[in-house]
């Protein structure tokens, strides 16, 4: 399964491991997988994942989106603005007041850490 969910186009995947729960046949069987085991296949694929999200944010580099800005963030400080694009790309671009709950139009330009995408702001849509 995991090669079949590595060669497919995803953006990224919602990944939990496996839990019964009251009320199911789960609970039941005997041959159920051992929860080290399911912990350790959600961490393998929470690594493939993050290698689709980044390579989905890294073909966007350099190409044009508009971003609906939020509100600051407060444990950041009022340094950036974020948003996301309308392909659901996180953004950062430095701060400016006016451009809260503004669509703008961004350059992305890379890929940070945290894999957020830094903008360079171009035009607000008002």
């Amino acid at each position: 399964h995991y090669i079949f969910l590595d060669r497919i186009v995803l953006s990224f995947l919602h990944v939990f491991p496996y839990s019964e729960r009251d009320n199911t046949l789960a609970v039941s069987m005997s041959d159920s997988v051992p929860w080290e085991e399911r912990t350790r296949r959600a961490r393998r694929l929470n690594n493939l994942s993050e290698k689709k999200r980044r390579y989905f944010h890294e073909q966007h580099l350099g190409l044009y989106g508009h971003v609906l800005v939020e509100r600051p963030r407060e444990s950041v400080g009022e340094d950036f603005l974020y948003g996301y694009t309308e392909n659901y790309i996180p953004v950062r671009m430095p701060y400016a007041a006016e451009l809260v709950e503004c669509v703008v139009k961004v350059c992305l330009q890379h890929v940070l850490p945290d894999m957020t995408v830094e903008g360079i702001l171009l035009g607000s849509d008002g």
